[in-house]
């Protein structure tokens, strides 16, 4: 396949997949049979950071290393934690909410 059609088919697959409406569980009563099992297997996320904001997660990660006697400290360990956070801290919840809502504001 020449690198044209390639790009071409790509493309292509993209766009139907965005035009994808998400797919809804119907209700156990409905579909006739038991509730769908939840998703069993981990989600990779990708996201793109500005400069500034990369260096002080690599700063965190090494200062936290040190502190907790660790060779290192992965990013996604960090991320991870603070999602879990999300879920059990009401105050950093409405914090996080509130930089959300004012940096969709600047956008």
């Amino acid at each position: 396949m020449s690198p044209s059609k390639k790009n071409d088919d790509l493309r292509a697959r993209a766009g139907a997949m965005t035009s994808r409406t998400p797919r809804q569980s119907a209700p156990a009563a409905e579909s006739g049979g038991a509730a769908a099992a939840p998703r069993a297997k981990e989600v990779r996320l990708t996201t793109t950071v500005q400069p500034q904001l990369y260096r002080a997660l690599t700063a965190y990660c090494a200062e936290t290393a040190d502190a907790i006697g660790a060779a290192r400290v992965p990013h996604a360990v960090v991320v991870r934690a603070l999602i879990a956070r999300l879920e059990t801290d009401p105050d950093l919840r409405a914090t996080i909410t509130d930089d959300v809502a004012t940096e969709l504001d600047n956008r």
